[in-house]
């Protein structure tokens, strides 16, 4: 009898969008590369991907890397920097594609205990489970060339239909917790949440400020209009009516060219 096989739920599709692979076969060569995935777990234990820096009185922490119990970044780690930080206030830095769903569950948990103001800074990446984290935060700021992504929990299962069928309903219930999150984020009721997340939308700055999921944008673009510094500007006439009289450069007044055939005249008289 064939044994059910069943994955942890995942919102793991967007790691497939981060390859950037079109066809199915890549994708799944892709993510059977068993050496990446062996070296990420050898180096596990350096935290990578997470960083912390005390700038002033503020504690910057760093998501920079995949959501997993098993490469990446872990709600552990999470727990530790926010221990690190004694109650300073946060500004929590993310540019993740999301994973796993429990341990970013966690991340929340962590936050909304944290006794300091955790301020959430999107600072390219912000998708699938690393937006409710996002969004657990007191406010959420995104450059203005990051990116939002919302869509549907996802997992792998082996089995006969009942377990395919159990799976799909635990599925199920984890993403309407998580469009109960956004609900409370932007004010919007659950039901048009889900329609967002059914439709794997992604979202840039100003549609996810509109949309509420952010609260502000940070400006990285530099005003291509204003006029460079060491620009070198022409000199500035005050008596354009005087200047305007005067003969241009190298042109012969009318009494210079008379003088000048008279001149002709006379040395042709001479010589003849």
């Amino acid at each position: 009898m064939m044994r059910p096989l069943s994955g942890l739920p995942l919102m793991g599709m967007v790691i497939m969008n981060k390859l950037n692979i079109g066809d199915a076969k890549s994708q799944i060569a892709a993510l059977a590369d068993f050496g990446h995935l062996a070296d990420r777990f050898a180096n596990k234990s350096k935290d990578i991907g997470l960083n912390v820096k005390n700038i002033g009185d503020e504690a910057h922490i760093y998501i920079d890397d995949d959501i997993s119990a098993f490469y990446g970044i872990t709600a552990k780690m999470v727990t530790n920097a926010f221990e690190k930080a004694h109650n300073k206030d946060i500004v929590l830095h993310i540019n993740c594609a999301g994973g796993d769903v429990m341990q970013a569950r966690a991340m929340v948990s962590t936050i909304v205990a944290y006794e300091g103001k955790v301020t959430a800074m999107i600072d390219g990446l912000c998708a699938s489970a690393a937006t409710f984290i996002a969004c657990a935060c007191a406010t959420v700021a995104m450059n203005d060339g990051g990116l939002f992504m919302v869509h549907n929990a996802s997992g792998l299962c082996w089995g006969d239909h009942v377990d395919m069928n159990k799976q799909a309903d635990i599925l199920l219930k984890i993403t309407n917790t998580i469009a109960a999150d956004y609900a409370a984020k932007t004010g919007e009721d659950k039901e048009a949440m889900l329609s967002l997340m059914d439709a794997e939308t992604f979202m840039n700055a100003d549609e996810a400020l509109a949309a509420g999921f952010i609260d502000e944008i940070i400006e990285t673009r530099h005003d291509k209009t204003v006029e460079p510094k060491n620009k070198v500007k022409p000199p500035i006439v005050e008596n354009v009516g005087d200047v305007a009289d005067e003969p241009e450069p190298n042109k012969i007044s009318a009494k210079q060219l008379h003088m000048q055939a008279k001149a002709m005249q006379l040395k042709l008289s001479v010589t003849a």
